[in-house]
């Protein structure tokens, strides 16, 4: 039985290894296009000087700063078994082959992120969302569109257009939201303290 759990084990580590390759594999079909798109629109880049030179920055960003986000995907959520990863890599990278293959931009690491999050529920329901890692990561999630599209919209007004209206609108959003959750955070912090307080009674 032990060679055979053993022989098990090594199968599934090399079929992970193919998927996590896999899913790399079509990372390089979208996430490429997604960085260098505007450059190719803007007629800086050619598609396949796009393709090139995208790909190179791409894996260099890889290797000198992607070592932080690999281990809060693969240490921070959740473990999970080589079946799971399995699972996990195969699902995401199918994912984003079928857009690829249609033109369609989709972003590989929400996908595989939000997988790993719904495996960490399977295995342990809605504790996966009390770790402040999976916190910020959906709040980021939530944040970072809106403020893409405010500050793109900001600049092409100001730095393009001369609109100087864009500027004071935007901006007294911005702070009208930061304001917003500093008064909620004050609020709450009062109210735990009144209620600390009142435990103490």
């Amino acid at each position: 039985k032990r060679p055979a759990t053993g022989k098990k084990a090594k199968v599934l580590a090399v079929i992970l290894l193919i998927t996590g390759f896999f899913e790399a594999f079509s990372a390089g079909m979208n996430n490429v296009a997604n960085a260098v798109g505007p450059l190719v629109a803007a007629h800086v880049l050619t598609v396949g000087e796009g393709t090139l030179y995208g790909g190179l920055f791409v894996a260099l960003g890889a290797l000198l700063l992607g070592r932080r986000v690999l281990e809060t995907n693969g240490k921070k959520i959740t473990r999970f078994s080589k079946g799971e990863g399995i699972i996990l890599s195969g699902t995401g990278a199918g994912l984003v082959i079928i857009c690829s293959i249609f033109g369609l931009p989709v972003p590989l690491a929400q996908v595989t992120s939000s997988s790993i999050i719904g495996m960490g529920m399977a295995k342990n329901g809605g504790n996966v969302f009390h770790k402040q890692v999976v916190k910020t990561m959906l709040k980021v999630w939530v944040v970072s569109p809106f403020l893409s599209l405010s500050l793109s919209y900001m600049l092409v007004s100001l730095l393009l257009k001369g609109d100087y209206y864009a500027l004071i609108v935007v901006t007294s959003v911005l702070l009208a939201s930061v304001g917003t959750l500093s008064l909620m955070r004050a609020v709450k912090k009062e109210h735990s303290s009144v209620h600390e307080q009142g435990g103490g009674i």
